[in-house]
């Protein structure tokens, strides 16, 4: 399904996102579901038709918006990172775009800057945090069985320890 651009107001009602279970929230500011109609002051954000009005809410845009806590070690204007509360090495930094983008085959072709923004924060926090030298691993989870469990996309910064290989599927 294609993408598209929508402005939207603050939601005042929500609707579980079917497909994705209850991580994934659209939203809708009418009664009866159908088209979205601005409120107030607009905002601008990529959306995917199935969610309704374009309005998502994961534990990833919970923490973009202030509404439960992090330990957030960098933020700009397009992107926040912040420390995963599951570590698998000793620095596991999480890089998430602000725009809602559910997964790495939903970024739209004329938008690459998405993913080489997590990228280079990813490398820029390497450098300044002193761990560059010795090495780091970025990874990128897509669906299921890539072992995505938000589906906002993000990049895993992993480092502070030799790691090991990966790639192998579970027994």
């Amino acid at each position: 399904m294609p993408w598209g651009v929508v402005r939207v107001g603050v939601p005042t009602q929500r609707a579980e996102w079917p497909g994705r279970g209850a991580s994934r929230v659209g939203a809708s500011n009418r009664r009866g579901g159908g088209p979205c109609r601005p409120r107030g002051r607009a905002l601008r954000i990529l959306f995917h038709p199935s969610s309704r009005c374009g309005v998502m809410t994961t534990i990833f845009h919970k923490i973009i918006q202030r509404e439960i806590p992090a330990d957030i070690v960098y933020e700009d204007a397009h992107l926040i990172a912040f420390r995963d509360i599951g570590p698998q090495a000793p620095v596991h930094v999480l890089f998430v775009p602000k725009q809602d983008v559910p997964t790495l085959n939903d970024v739209p072709e004329d938008a690459p800057e998405i993913v080489g923004r997590l990228a280079v924060a990813a490398a820029r926090y390497a450098k300044a945090q002193g761990f560059a030298e010795d090495g780091y691993r970025i990874v990128m989870n897509c669906n299921g069985h890539g072992g995505q469990t938000v589906y906002q996309l993000h990049l895993h910064l992993l480092a502070g320890a030799a790691l090991g290989r990966f790639g192998t599927p579970d027994a």
